[in-house]
């Protein structure tokens, strides 16, 4: 199928052609995998060899390699330390994303949210992956128990998964 080989922001698109072509896009299980609709099972892993000077003892660390929504990619440092973080994306952003659309490909089942404005942390979890609506779900029950003057969430808030990478690092340094 040539749509195969569009963008994941051109198939996207794509999807307001015509009644058909939304039809043969959401009916493609790759076609909705390149979407973040549909779960991706392959995993890839990148290894880290720790020194001595770093661990106790001298082991392997694998951590897994997720593909970051392309929402998410500038908000990615290139530069990853052995932790997958997408730094201070603006939480309006977030809203503008079919919410059932999944994160990372594969999916993450649980990731950890900060919110900028009120300096509260939730862990989000999702057996499926979690998906944009879970951010926003999670981000406006902060707001409900923290208030801040406004009302409002955060206008930032970061994400951190400790056992996973961005496929878009350039680098990974052991800190």
């Amino acid at each position: 199928m040539i749509l195969s080989f569009a963008s994941t922001k051109d198939l996207t698109r794509s999807l307001a052609v015509s009644k058909h072509w939304q039809r043969s896009i959401l009916g493609s299980t790759a076609l909705r995998r390149k979407l973040f609709l549909d779960p991706e099972p392959k995993t890839e892993y990148f290894s880290i060899k720790f020194s001595v000077f770093h661990r106790e003892k001298n082991d392997d660390t694998s951590r897994s390699i997720h593909e970051p929504h392309p929402l998410l990619l500038p908000y990615i440092s290139p530069t990853a330390r052995t932790c997958l973080q997408v730094n201070e994306i603006p939480t309006e952003s977030l809203r503008t994303i079919h919410p059932e659309t999944l994160l990372f490909q594969p999916p993450l089942n649980r990731i950890q949210v900060d919110c900028s404005r009120h300096e509260a942390l939730t862990i989000l979890t999702n057996i499926h992956g979690v998906t944009f609506s879970d951010v926003v779900e999670g981000l406006d029950k902060m707001c409900t128990r923290r208030l801040h003057g406004d009302g409002e969430i955060g206008h930032t808030c970061s994400m951190l998964h400790c056992r996973a990478l961005a496929s878009n690092a350039e680098a990974v340094v052991c800190a």
